[in-house]
């Protein structure tokens, strides 16, 4: 949550590969039987369930970038594989016998210390080497509290353009108070407090009170889940929770209802429909 994936799409955006795809790829989330054929496609009948050609992300990030994130999960084949791509420039899809030639910057982000994981021999000396050409450490959003501000306003234009609202701004005291939290959930934490915000602003700044206010639902709705399923989970049922959680975005957004859909990360269109079959 420190903010690599963005650090990463800014760095491509601000290269001459800007107008190309910036690809990002979490090796953590992907099952690691299919992390090679994700990675670099495969052939028609290359294995049960192929059934027709697939392109990779790295045939996809031709002349372009793919940001590699939890490097750490690589296992020792899928490094030798990476090795050779790096250095040579192609590789061959699952199933083929025809190389592909690409021209892709790496960029590679890790959360752990991978040169003790070298020391370990659970990494590979030599690929360590050839992606290490140039390293940016990122530290927790605390430590840079000057960041604050800039990715703040930044998250302000990206969601006020998202939900097709006026730009909104943000006044210094509330810039403030976001730089004296200690945000354990990093740039992620600020993004999640920012769009909320964003969606319940009325007006067209941004001011401490409103930020006060998204922090600290943002908390206790982070708090919200493991004392509801720990009392009540064998007491209420999924549509009563769905109730619940209607009632309280109408409630928080004064009975606006578009507001209301946008929280509940649905169309305003199904939430009437819900309210109707609730008899809300």
């Amino acid at each position: 949550g420190t903010g690599k994936t963005f650090l990463a799409g800014i760095i491509h955006s601000l290269s001459r590969r800007a107008k190309e795809p910036f690809i990002p790829i979490d090796i953590g989330t992907i099952p690691e039987t299919l992390i090679e054929s994700e990675l670099f496609g495969y052939e028609k009948g290359a294995f049960t369930g192929a059934r027709q050609k697939k392109k990779g992300y790295f045939e996809l990030a031709h002349k372009g970038t793919i940001f590699l994130d939890e490097l750490q999960n690589m296992n020792s084949n899928l490094q030798s594989r990476l090795l050779k791509v790096v250095e040579e420039k192609r590789f061959y899809p699952v199933g083929s016998s025809n190389p592909i030639e690409i021209d892709v910057r790496v960029i590679c982000s890790t959360n752990m210390n991978i040169g003790q994981a070298v020391k370990e021999k659970r990494f590979r000396e030599d690929l360590y080497y050839r992606l290490n050409q140039f390293t940016i450490t990122i530290p927790p959003l605390r430590d840079r509290i000057e960041d604050i501000g800039f990715l703040a306003e930044l998250f302000i234009r990206y969601f006020s353009s998202e939900m097709k609202k006026p730009l909104l701004f943000i006044d210094d005291d509330a810039i403030r108070f976001f730089q004296e939290r200690p945000w354990p959930g990093n740039v992620r934490e600020l993004k999640n407090v920012i769009r909320k915000a964003v969606v319940i602003c009325d007006r067209d700044v941004i001011d401490l009170k409103l930020v006060r206010q998204t922090v600290e639902e943002s908390r206790g709705l982070a708090d919200m889940p493991v004392k509801t399923i720990s009392a009540a989970s064998s007491l209420m049922s999924l549509s009563e929770a769905e109730k619940i959680a209607i009632k309280k975005a109408l409630e928080h957004t004064g009975g606006n209802k578009t507001k209301a859909a946008e929280i509940l990360h649905i169309t305003p269109k199904t939430l009437l429909k819900k309210i109707k079959n609730y008899s809300l």
